[in-house]
C-alpha cells in the first residue's frame, strides 16, 4: 500500500470503514472462490444434476444456483458491514448517518466486486468434478495469469487485452479511491460477469450432466 492509498485511506470519516474497506476487497474474492465452488461440482459428483433437470431447465438451474449464491455473498456482506457500523458508532455516535451513507456504497461496490468471481466460479464448478478441484482450478487460473499475462504484455502488447479477463484486475486501483468513486469502476466487473455466465450457460446447456 503506497502513500497516496494511505493518504486516501487515512481520509475517510469512518476509520472503521476504510479498513473494512481495504480487507474486504482482498478477502472477500478469496472467501467467494471457496464458496461458491461447490455451485454444481458437488451435485456432478453425485450424480443429481440430471435429477434437477427434470423439474427445471438447465438455463433456470444455473442462473438459479449464480443468484442464490449472490444472495449469499450480500447477506454475509451486510452483516459484516452491520458489524463495522455498530464499531464505529460505539466509538463515535455522531458518525452514525457518515457511516450509514458509506456502508451503502461500500456493499454496493464489494457485491459488484464479487460477481466475476462468482460467474467464474460457475464455469469452473461445471467442468470440475468436486468443490477442492473446482477451487484448484481457480488457483491455477489466478495464479497462471499473473505470471503469464504480464510476460504476453511485454512481448506482445497487442494481447494486453487479455487483461481484463482476469476478475480483480481493478482491485489496487479501488483501494486509491472513495467507494462512491469506485461506482466507475462497475463496467468492468459486470462485463466480465456477463462474458463468464454466457460461457457457463453453454457449458451446462451441451454438456452431459
Amino acid at each position: 500500500i503506497d502513500n497516496k492509498i494511505l493518504a486516501q485511506l487515512f481520509s475517510w470519516p469512518v476509520a472503521e470503514l476504510a479498513v473494512y474497506w481495504a480487507i474486504s476487497l482482498y478477502l472477500f474474492p478469496m472467501f467467494c472462490i471457496m464458496l461458491a465452488a461447490g455451485q454444481f461440482a458437488a451435485d456432478k459428483q453425485r450424480g443429481t444434476l440430471r435429477f434437477l433437470t427434470l423439474h427445471c431447465g438447465r438455463e433456470a438451474l444455473f442462473f438459479g444456483r449464480f443468484l442464490g449464491m449472490m444472495l449469499i455473498q450480500l447477506l454475509l456482506l451486510i452483516l459484516t458491514v452491520a458489524a463495522t457500523i455498530a464499531l464505529a458508532m460505539i466509538r463515535e455516535p455522531s458518525l452514525s448517518s457518515v457511516a450509514i451513507t458509506d456502508a451503502l456504497w461500500i456493499t454496493l461496490n464489494l457485491l459488484i466486486v464479487l460477481l466475476p468471481y462468482t460467474a467464474l466460479m460457475s464455469v469452473l464448478s461445471l467442468v470440475a468434478t468436486s468443490n477442492r478441484q473446482a477451487t484448484i482450478y481457480a488457483v491455477l487460473f489466478f495464479t497462471v495469469s499473473a505470471i503469464l499475462l504480464p510476460l504476453l504484455d511485454y512481448a506482445l502488447p497487442l494481447l494486453g487485452f487479455l487483461n481484463y479477463l482476469v476478475p480483480g484486475m481493478q482491485t489496487d486501483g479501488l483501494l486509491a479511491i472513495s467507494p462512491k468513486a469506485a461506482l466507475s469502476s462497475a463496467p468492468l466487473p459486470i462485463i466480465q460477469s456477463i462474458a463468464y455466465l454466457v460461457l457457463g450457460l453453454q457449458l451446462i446447456k451441451r454438456g452431459d450432466l
